[in-house]
């Protein structure tokens, strides 16, 4: 049965696309190798969309088991959850309950800081990663550092962005993110050739980065150079 669904989805498909202008006349000439292209589209798009409702069953199902006891580590387990999902808002409601349960949980801190900052609240954001800085250095390898940066930059204060991204290179090296962070702030402070070098810096930094986060190499290459240019 399953067979036969897939042929008459085939079936369909290239039906509907003899209708679209290029494609349709295409596949009116193609015969059996039509077919064929879209028979292994249907099959991608419907591996793409089993793995979406399966993670999406996957995210249902642990956020029901993280519902059924109220604590404050389990709300910010979801706040973290929610943050990952790119829910900001609902990220803070569960955040900050955890974080009043337990201020020392470092994770709490620096979930709220990155939620707060998503929602525009870059002042809020500061203080928690001011906080964080200070308890937990370490954490999520320097990101509080650049957060901080961030904040800075987001309350109109570029100067301050600077001495966090220092520090960041001092404790964890060199990264594409701090230097377009120190360019941002640089180009906000007037001083454009500094900018333009550390704009260029990204760009060698990320050329430098490993072949399995290509999207991370082409994303920063990408912001420096907006940043750069406009």
């Amino acid at each position: 049965m399953r067979l036969l669904a897939f042929f008459a989805v085939v079936w369909l498909v290239h039906a509907l696309l003899l209708f679209v202008p290029g494609i349709g006349d295409l596949l009116a000439r193609s015969w059996f190798f039509g077919y064929w292209a879209v028979g292994l589209l249907v099959l991608v798009i419907g591996g793409r969309l089993t793995g979406w409702r399966t993670a999406a069953g996957r995210v249902a199902r642990r956020r029901r088991e993280l519902e059924l006891t109220d604590t404050p580590n389990n709300r910010g387990k979801l706040g973290l959850l929610e943050l990952k999902l790119g829910h900001p808002k609902r990220a803070i409601e569960h955040l900050e309950i955890a974080f009043d349960g337990q201020p020392d949980v470092g994770d709490w801190a620096f979930g709220l800081a990155l939620a707060h900052l998503e929602t525009g609240n870059p002042q809020r954001a500061g203080e928690l990663f001011a906080r964080v800085v200070v308890d937990d250095p370490n954490l999520g390898f320097g990101q509080p550092f650049l957060g901080l940066a961030n904040a800075a930059l987001g309350v109109g204060r570029p100067q301050d962005a600077l001495e966090p991204l220092a520090e960041f290179e001092q404790r964890f090296g060199k990264a594409p993110e701090a230097s377009y962070w120190r360019g941002v702030a640089l180009k906000k402070l007037g001083r454009k050739d500094d900018a333009a070098a550390a704009f260029r810096e990204v760009g060698e930094l990320a050329s430098e980065l490993p072949g399995f986060q290509r999207g991370r190499k082409l994303r920063m290459k990408w912001r420096a150079f907006w940043a750069r240019t406009f």
